[in-house]
């Protein structure tokens, strides 16, 4: 009874078992990199919606530029924005979209891609869409996911972070100049 290293009398060594491989696509070295992703997203995940809100919201701060292409958002001030369905819609379909990949980042990289490829497709219908838009926004997701995870974020939690934004952007613009071409 108990652990099987106490009823045969030996020792279960797990310990030869081989190192998880990280998928070369991604832009991640170790496993233990992904394994901190995760865990890091799990703590974003569990606030999604209200990080989602204080990122878009940063962002339209930083570039108000932006907030005139989201038709539903284009004459809503902070306060209303805040209280407001279509600004939490918009924030939760962002952010949705870095939650299915992180679904798949350890066990379906294609899956990952294909959704990263179809959201950059759906962004070249968009009129007046600029991809610039999709790096003008790592620094405020950044400071969402510092604000939500507060002394969890470390130089790692950073560094995987910005990995993850950087892997995600690179194949949302290579949808979006497939789409374009």
């Amino acid at each position: 009874m108990g652990c099987s290293s106490s009823s045969d009398g030996g020792l279960d060594n797990h310990y030869d078992e081989p190192p998880r491989k990280v998928d070369p696509r991604l832009p991640y070295t170790t496993y233990r990199q992904v394994f901190n992703l995760k865990n890091s997203w799990k703590a974003i995940n569990r606030k999604l919606e209200d990080t989602a809100k204080d990122n878009l919201m940063r962002f339209f701060r930083k570039h108000r530029e932006y907030q005139a292409m989201f038709p539903q958002l284009k004459d809503m001030d902070e306060e209303i924005m805040q209280t407001s369905d279509a600004f939490e819609d918009q924030s939760l379909r962002i952010f949705n979209i870095f939650d299915e990949v992180m679904e798949y980042i350890d066990c379906n990289v294609d899956n990952a891609i294909d959704i990263l490829h179809s959201t950059g497709k759906q962004h070249a219908r968009i009129e007046g869409f600029k991809p610039e838009m999709f790096s003008e926004m790592e620094e405020s997701f950044m400071e969402a996911a510092k604000e939500v995870l507060g002394d969890r974020f470390t130089e790692s939690a950073d560094d995987n972070l910005r990995k993850l934004y950087q892997f995600c952007i690179k194949h949302i613009n290579a949808g979006y100049a497939a789409a374009t071409q």
